[in-house]
């Protein structure tokens, strides 16, 4: 289970969550490719250069790298990424809703409900997203999804704890527009940059080191967090 972990000045909230997405994909999902003789369903298939060996989507276990020809298994590469990033939902900030505008620019378009009815953590749910509303504070946060380390921000939205994930805050371009007075909070600019920041090319290496040194891919157990520590600071 992924905790939430909030330090709050000597308070600490520590809660098994589950987060999933919000908002769903567009309404219109197109057409697919079918055969022009008889309409059935097409298979996209991947065939050898050397020995013909065709194989589908899925069915392909090995990949190259293009730059150090090092050959490696997908499913080793996956579960090393998935080993070596923190799936806990960290508070590295509070910052007022406010603020929230001045880097709008960051988010990707990823948007999960965070939420857990079960037992007492409902309660704690509930009031984290009335401290939330009631102080107009947002929370700073690094994650862990699908083998990368990403950043985002918490939100009590109209009816919902939300979870809005960042892309890479290097990605932003340079202004075009001149005569512009830049106003820039050069404290939560710092922040932003170290929670956004994109290790997946460090950690791809690292991997690529290991398999060309023949080290073995060893999936860690995870250890089991303690759960459900609550502070008292979230009555308001």
């Amino acid at each position: 289970m992924i905790n939430l972990i909030w330090k709050h000045k000597e308070s600490l909230i520590q809660i098994p969550v589950k987060y999933s997405k919000s908002v769903d994909s567009e309404h219109f999902t197109g057409g697919k490719l079918i055969c022009n003789e008889c309409e059935s369903e097409l298979k996209q298939i991947y065939e050898c250069v050397n020995c013909g060996k065709q194989y589908r989507i899925g069915e392909i276990e090995k990949r190259e790298d293009r730059e150090t020809g090092v050959v490696y298994n997908v499913n080793d590469k996956k579960a090393f990424l998935s080993m070596e990033i923190d799936k806990d939902i960290k508070v590295e900030k509070e910052i007022p809703v406010s603020d929230v505008l001045k880097f709008i620019e960051i988010f990707n378009g990823n948007h999960y409900e965070i939420y857990n009815n079960d037992g007492k953590v409902k309660g704690v749910i509930t009031k984290i997203y009335k401290w939330l509303s009631v102080k107009n504070m947002a929370l700073l946060v690094t994650f862990g999804y699908k083998e990368k380390e990403r950043g985002g921000v918490i939100l009590a939205t109209g009816n919902k704890l939300i979870l809005s994930e960042f892309r890479d805050y290097k990605l932003i371009r340079e202004r075009k527009q001149e005569g512009i007075e830049a106003v820039e909070d050069k404290e939560l600019t710092h922040i932003l940059k170290a929670i956004t920041e994109d290790v997946t090319a460090e950690k791809y290496m690292e991997f690529l080191h290991m398999v060309a040194e023949g080290k073995k891919i060893e999936v860690k157990k995870e250890e089991k967090k303690e759960e459900v520590v609550v502070a008292d600071f979230l009555e308001v």
